[in-house]
């Protein structure tokens, strides 16, 4: 990893990784235990800030717990207890007394004036602390990518960054990092299915914070990642119609924001994108389809909140996916009741690595579209997962059913889309 390197692992022979990496050995979740390593030699602290559980009355000072009422949507409201510290109120986190906002240099300004105030009053924090990383990796360098910095052309230029080529953005979410198993399984079947530049964003501290910090924080991962793309545009004249924006849960509305920010993107795809916090008719808050040319999602844990749905259940996209009905996966546990104290402490966030099978499915879904040439992932069109179960769905037409995952995008259909899976991998039937 010296000198701005991340390795991936040994370099091989791209034949033998095309044989040895099969779908089962991509979606087996093998790299469980390889997640908790990481995170514990990076030294990325799992322990959820704040979550203080004694109430005071909502104008504590600063220096006392704050009570505030959250919408998380979907009708659910409660009372979160959230420590707020006093240097908190100086960078302009506090939420009772009006909107607050902080500025990051060429990054811009960030406000919680609505409808960003969906995050408790917390504010991005500075960059040195969210420590967003983007590396760059090709055909020429698919296990040992070299990080690059969002507003230096020369760094992209020593990285082998090639305009000619169409560039992805994986993006991790809530609780994860730049070289989670997955992440890397992505990187290695777009470079199969292409001959693309990938670029991983990497913004693991600042998504291992207390839930709404993380939420916050999102904005000013996106600010990072579209000013890498204006640095892009204005040195190599990119098409921004062949950049696709790749995002799981948070990292969903990352993508949503980046593609708010700068105009032409052609694709972004949200892998369950991230529910609770960005529940809102407003359209600036969320992903939505005037973000991209073509935006589809993949929703598959929208369960409610209090059975531990981290999803977006609304259609947000020209294409949403509903596999399995979008809220429990089959082969995934069955979801667990969570208490409305756990809610208000944010305890679920120390559940998340035990309880997001169905959220991650979203993403294995997508990477063995990369891997399985001989299933493909067909939809149909219903009211409901009801009526498909009943077989009750429309026809697809002369433009053919769409296929979730890597082919969405050669579907000229638009809508609700609803398909099952296997229990296990190869998921597709």
């Amino acid at each position: 990893m010296d000198g701005g390197q991340v390795g991936l692992g040994d370099t091989v022979d791209r034949d033998q990784v095309d044989e040895e990496i099969g779908v089962d050995h991509i979606m087996d979740g093998e790299g469980r235990e390889g997640d908790r390593e990481a995170r514990e030699v990076d030294g990325v602290d799992q322990k959820m800030e704040g979550g203080a559980r004694a109430r005071v009355d909502k104008m504590g000072t600063k220096n006392k717990d704050t009570v505030a009422e959250a919408d998380l949507g979907g009708g659910e409201t409660m009372i979160m207890a959230l420590k707020t510290e006093s240097t908190d109120f100086e960078q302009g986190t506090g939420f009772l007394f009006g909107s607050r906002h902080t500025c990051y240099d060429d990054l811009g300004c960030f406000s919680t004036a609505s409808p960003f105030d969906n995050a408790l009053g917390y504010l991005p924090e500075d960059p040195e602390h969210v420590k967003t990383s983007l590396t760059l990796f090709s055909r020429a360098k698919p296990f040992n990518g070299s990080e690059v910095t969002y507003n230096d052309v020369s760094s992209f230029r020593a990285a082998g960054f090639d305009p000619k080529k169409p560039t992805k953005f994986i993006i991790h979410g809530y609780m994860s990092f730049g070289i989670a198993p997955w992440v890397l399984n992505m990187t290695t079947g777009f470079l199969r299915k292409e001959d693309s530049i990938v670029i991983v964003v990497d913004w693991r501290a600042g998504a291992s914070k207390l839930y709404p910090q993380s939420v916050a924080n999102t904005r000013l991962v996106a600010a990072i990642i579209a000013s890498a793309l204006e640095t892009l545009k204005t040195a190599y004249s990119v098409d921004m119609s062949a950049v696709h924006l790749v995002g799981h849960s948070l990292g969903a509305q990352i993508a949503g924001y980046v593609g708010s920010a700068v105009d032409g993107i052609g694709r972004i795809t949200g892998l369950d994108a991230a529910g609770p916090m960005f529940v809102s008719d407003n359209v600036a808050l969320r992903l939505d389809p005037t973000d991209a040319t073509f935006v589809d999602l993949i929703h598959t844990d929208a369960s409610p909140l209090m059975d531990m749905g981290f999803g977006y259940k609304q259609p947000c996209g020209h294409i949403d996916f509903y596999p399995n009905g979008g809220e429990h996966q089959i082969g995934c546990p069955a979801p667990v009741r969570t208490s409305l104290e756990d809610l208000a402490t944010f305890q679920f966030a120390q559940l998340y690595n035990s309880v997001a099978c169905a959220h991650e499915r979203s993403h294995a879904y997508f990477i063995e579209s990369l891997f399985n040439d001989k299933c493909q992932f067909l939809s149909r069109p219903c009211e409901s997962y009801n009526a498909f179960l009943l077989g009750n769905c429309s026809s697809c037409g002369s433009n053919g059913c769409p296929v979730m995952g890597y082919y969405a995008d050669r579907t000229h259909n638009a809508g609700s889309f609803y398909l099952r899976t296997n229990s296990r991998a190869p998921f597709c039937q």
